[in-house]
């Protein structure tokens, strides 16, 4: 995988920089043309990640685990509570965090108590926050094990009933952007597809710089890497069947 060095490298390569890759040596503290290269693969990287935010799909590889360890009588979790973990390999904090993916119905959010192991394990069912107020924000309410989820206007994983014990609740959650910062910073997505980040990076040299050649070499490989990382990582939207 290309760290981001060699990625603003590879676009001094590309662009026929003067010196080529060797024009390059840190990413820190550059200016002029090779410091708007490095804001160019910064760019790039970050436009590439947000590509298809509101359109309701996602990037696979943005897509993680969250396990959350319940509190008794606590029916409300922000992503960096000390009981909310990423489980994907070693468990670890949330350090990114964009939003819960606790509305799908083909892998909805799973809870099993502790003490009973997780053979006991059931599917819970996601309910919109306005409903959930109505159900679990009104009055007097008996702790129980939790059977719903919603989100706060907070951005919360909310659960109802509030928990009577310990339970472990599994699920999906969106990661939020990588920043690219330091040189050997490598972007998470599958490497067959890191050069998106290179040829988008071109463009943007060539449409500074004028330079008609860099503009459509980039668009050209831009085009291939992104439409290859789309067939391979672009989520499937699910359409219902007929309503009669």
């Amino acid at each position: 995988m290309k760290t981001f060095l060699q990625l603003c490298q590879a676009v001094c390569r590309e662009a026929a920089v003067a010196n080529g890759e060797s024009a390059i040596t840190t990413t820190v503290g550059q200016i002029g043309q090779l410091g708007r290269i490095v804001e160019y693969v910064r760019q790039a990287w970050l436009e590439i990640q947000t590509r298809h935010q509101h359109s309701g799909l996602h990037w696979r590889w943005m897509r993680s685990n969250f396990e959350v360890t319940t509190v008794a009588n606590q029916d409300s979790y922000a992503f960096n509570d000390a009981a909310v973990q990423d489980v994907r390999g070693t468990a670890e904090d949330i350090t990114r965090f964009r939003n819960w993916m606790i509305q799908d119905w083909e892998d909805p959010p799973r809870i099993y108590l502790q003490s009973a192991g997780v053979g006991t394990q059931t599917f819970m069912t996601y309910i919109p926050w306005n409903d959930f107020k109505y159900l679990y924000r009104i009055g007097t309410q008996n702790p129980s094990q939790p059977m719903h989820v919603s989100i706060s206007p907070d951005n919360k994983l909310c659960v109802g009933p509030k928990p009577s014990g310990i339970y472990i609740i599994t699920g999906d959650y969106m990661k939020g952007v990588q920043r690219f910062t330091a040189n050997n910073d490598t972007p998470d997505l599958p490497e067959d597809f890191e050069d998106a980040i290179v040829f988008l990076a071109l463009i943007k040299y060539g449409l500074q710089k004028n330079a008609a050649e860099a503009i459509t070499m980039g668009e050209d490989s831009y085009a291939t890497y992104i439409g290859a990382l789309e067939g391979d990582q672009l989520s499937e939207i699910y359409v219902g069947g007929p309503l009669a």
